[in-house]
């Protein structure tokens, strides 16, 4: 005689599909409802004669999500680099640093470059 057990319920990739889907929409979405009107608040506060603060905090804000992305393409650049060379892992450890401190120059010289652009009368 032999049972049959059937489970109900939820599969794993069900789940894993609905979480993508309830966060990834969102993510997907955010970086441009948040940093539009930031950057609306930025050139109000140069327009403003002294009474509204927050240059800076309004700068980090308004260049997070663009940064992010940068970053985000870089390391999916050498991400797909390294996939299909199909580096040793000790090589791809190797390049995992590089892939974290890269997005730095181009980070930094484009957030001076933009600074310098809102900070200047």
């Amino acid at each position: 005689m032999s049972v049959t057990i059937q489970r109900t319920g939820v599969s794993g990739a069900s789940v894993t599909a609905f979480a993508i889907r309830m966060l990834g929409l969102p993510g997907l979405v955010t970086p441009f409802i948040t940093t539009a009107p930031v950057f609306l608040a930025v050139s109000e506060i140069r327009r403003s004669n002294g009474p509204l603060a927050g240059l800076r905090l309004a700068f980090a804000d308004a260049v997070f999500f663009p940064f992010l992305l940068l970053d985000c393409l870089i390391f999916g650049a050498y991400w797909f680099a390294l996939q299909d060379a199909g580096a040793p892992t000790d090589i791809q450890a190797v390049n995992l640093l590089s892939v974290v401190t890269t997005p730095a120059l181009p980070n930094a010289l484009a957030g001076w470059w933009l600074w310098r652009r809102v900070s200047s009368e």
